[in-house]
């Protein structure tokens, strides 16, 4: 339903994956639903084995719908399976352990990929699993989705409860696996899509038909005798009889392979041996039809919206910046945001916080009352602080006073981002 092109990110200059329906379904309201799905699905998956989506693009007048995705670099299990056969144990062990934490993420999520199948397991430049296109994902619980009383999916690797319009979950997607596994290590699926055989006798063998153990579908390979079990169990007819999740799967595989090596083998089990050489190429052939590109509305006058947007709010932060380390030098804060607690020592001013405060001669309440001040009056303490009391000075309109005051009537006031800088200075320059 769809094709995908080799682009560039003009901006990051990156290789990306543009997807877009194909002509015959870009009008279709059903698939242009399911395609805007598959992205926000993409979208809400962060895991190394599935391909990142990163944006999606929609024209107006609904002519084009645009999935902009990672460019996997590599081929597909498909291509490599064509190309090579089967897989030894330990290899498909290592890509099934990929693709089942890619689904084990999905699953998490309480969504089911149904459509796990070779063509959608890709390989990056170091080999790496990817898995891609959730176009028929859907919520686990629910029956299979139809659109024109068909269900969607690859009746090579459909379950049971997809062929039977029944209800899935995440067994759906280990059972699927389990054909893929399959594949992987005799090169053919459980039911083969073969010349001859209609894709419904394909539905009714994976309902009702057992499928060949995988030591008897190739007896050449000499395949350990555990595989049967292993692999049969994921893709029994019940569900309640497979594993339950696809890491169950992967753990179960790997455990079987890993109870067969000796216990004195020095032979890594994760030292993989090399692809033969394989060349696999990205070009598009020239049958593709070219993607017709349209733009929303005029590029340029975008741009320009854009610079300003981010103009006006360079400006605004600039400015709220600028409000912030004036007030901090005119007052020693910033309102809201930054208020110094006040500390008291020589050389500071004080604020009175009694309704009057007596000023006396001495550090003590029997030494003669000089004068009274009020409440907020400013006053400059002059030296240390004597059994509670602050010697201070302070100018009234006749004269200049000295004397104490109690410390508990009195609070220190911020320094101004002056006096703090010139208090700064004097300590590096005496």
């Amino acid at each position: 339903m769809a094709l995908v092109y080799l682009g560039r990110d003009l901006r990051t200059r990156r290789a990306v994956a543009l997807k877009t329906l194909k002509p015959e379904w870009i009008l279709d309201a059903d698939a242009r639903a399911r395609f805007r799905r598959e992205a926000r699905t993409m979208a809400f998956l962060s895991h190394p084995n599935v391909a990142r989506m990163y944006d999606l693009f929609e024209e107006d007048d609904e002519s084009q719908l645009w999935a902009v995705i990672e460019y996997i670099n590599g081929p597909s299990l498909r291509d490599v399976l064509d190309r090579m056969g089967p897989f030894d144990i330990e290899r498909a062990c290592h890509y099934l352990n990929q693709v089942a934490d890619a689904l084990g993420h999905l699953h998490s999520r309480g969504l089911v990929h149904l459509d796990v199948k070779p063509q959608n397991i890709l390989f990056s430049d170091d080999y790496t699993v990817k898995l891609i296109d959730f176009g028929i994902a859907q919520q686990a619980g629910s029956a299979q989705e139809v659109s024109n009383g068909q269900a969607f999916g690859t009746v090579t690797y459909v379950s049971p409860e997809q062929a039977s319009g029944k209800v899935i979950d995440a067994r759906s997607d280990v059972y699927s696996l389990g054909c893929v596994v399959y594949e992987m290590i005799t090169g053919k699926p459980p039911f083969e899509n073969t010349a001859g055989i209609t894709p419904h006798e394909i539905l009714n063998a994976h309902v009702s038909v057992p499928p060949v153990p995988p030591t008897r579908r190739r007896p050449d390979l000499e395949l350990p005798p555990w595989i049967d079990d292993i692999v049969l169990d994921a893709i029994e007819k019940d569900p309640e009889r497979r594993y339950p999740t696809a890491a169950g799967f992967a753990s179960a595989f790997r455990g079987a392979m890993e109870a067969e090596i000796p216990a004195d083998s020095t032979v890594p089990l994760h030292k993989l041996p090399p692809f033969r050489e394989i060349t696999f190429t990205s070009a598009v052939p020239e049958s593709l039809p070219r993607p017709l590109v349209r733009r929303n509305g005029n590029p340029l006058a975008s741009r320009i919206r854009t610079g300003f947007l981010w103009r006006l709010i360079a400006i605004f932060a600039i400015g709220n910046l600028l409000l912030a380390g004036l007030s901090f030098w005119e007052m020693g804060q910033i309102p809201g945001l930054y208020d110094p607690p006040g500390l008291i020592q020589s050389g500071r001013d004080v604020r009175v916080t009694a309704e009057v405060l007596n000023v006396r001669a001495g550090p003590a309440n029997e030494a003669t009352v000089l004068d009274q001040v009020p409440i907020g009056t400013e006053l400059r303490v002059t030296g240390l602080i004597e059994d509670g009391w602050w010697p201070v000075t302070y100018s009234d309109e006749q004269r200049q006073i000295e004397g104490y005051v109690a410390a508990d009537h009195v609070e220190g006031l911020p320094q101004t981002g002056y006096e703090w800088a010139r208090e700064r200075l004097e300590e590096l320059l005496p």
